[in-house]
């Protein structure tokens, strides 16, 4: 028998120290005073952000190459040419709009607030940078709008009471014969 109780002392030993250790460094942890930085406490320029983007001063090439990938994808994804929308065929000549002529799909809409808001940025980053490339970007696009205008006022005649023409954001007006 005794060789039994000498185990289970040796066990209860064992599981007394183990408990005490694992308290002790619990008690050591919680004994730590670890305020953590928030904008309660902290001023907010004093507090590094917990992004997964790591933020720091940017360099000028740095922003430039960032700007030209995305003049290089806009300007793919924003054609500046209209199709017939029952052909598929492209408009090259204006003087043949009609009413099923429309602005080739793109990415996005050439006519929107969006891209008003797009040429301005496209605009400042050419004086930003000096690259006129994001200027005519926009001078392009601008212009094409504008060559087309008279084409689309002299059409709407034409058109068919009640459909709805996807250029009919050009001019600006409904399509009512």
């Amino acid at each position: 028998m005794k060789p039994v109780r000498s185990i289970f002392r040796k066990v209860k030993y064992a599981a007394f120290l183990s408990t005490l250790m694992l308290g002790s460094s619990t008690a050591a942890f919680a004994q730590k005073n670890v305020t953590k930085s928030n904008d309660s406490n902290t001023p907010l320029h004093l507090i590094q952000p917990d992004y997964p983007v790591p933020y720091g001063v940017v360099k000028a090439e740095d922003v430039s190459k960032v700007l030209s990938r995305i003049h290089t994808y806009l300007n793919g994804v924003t054609p500046t040419e209209f199709v017939n929308v029952k052909t598929g065929e492209v408009v090259s000549d204006l003087s043949k709009i009609d009413e099923n002529t429309a602005l080739k799909k793109g990415d996005f809409r050439l006519v929107s607030y969006e891209w008003g808001v797009t040429y301005g940025a496209m605009l400042q980053a050419s004086k930003a940078t000096g690259d006129p490339k994001f200027k005519e970007y926009t001078e392009k696009r601008l212009k094409f709008i504008a060559d087309a205008i008279p084409y689309f006022k002299d059409n709407r005649r034409t058109c068919r009471l009640g459909y709805k023409r996807p250029s009919e954001r050009i001019i600006n007006s409904s399509c009512a014969g």
